[in-house]
């Protein structure tokens, strides 16, 4: 029994890994990939709890990374300032007027 046993989870193992995954992201973006191997490896080589707590770290990190690559910071006069809060306030309503129409099942 344990022989077929370790044959079943050998196969929901291999099944689960999803290989074709692993092509595609090793050709997306080095740092993609970085961490993916990095989570594997210490999968493998230490702990699955803190394999994944390291993975999503990196995975936090690059996304801020990214995000701050593509977010521009300028300086706005007041008047600028006075435009955009009345354009939030107005997004603000249409919300409000969105949500309120809502009605659940």
């Amino acid at each position: 029994p344990l022989c077929s046993l370790s044959a079943v989870l050998f196969v929901v193992a291999y099944n689960m890994a999803q290989f074709h995954e692993i092509k595609y992201v090793s050709k997306s973006c080095k740092s993609d990939s970085f961490v993916l191997v990095t989570t594997f490896l210490l999968t493998v080589l230490v702990d699955l709890t803190f394999a994944i707590s390291i993975g999503v770290a990196m995975a936090c990190l690059l996304f801020i990374k990214r995000l701050s690559e593509v977010t521009e910071i300028e300086i706005l006069e007041s008047k600028d300032i006075k435009n955009i809060i009345s354009k939030v306030r107005s997004l603000e309503d249409s919300w409000t007027l969105l949500f309120w129409y809502y009605k659940p099942f």
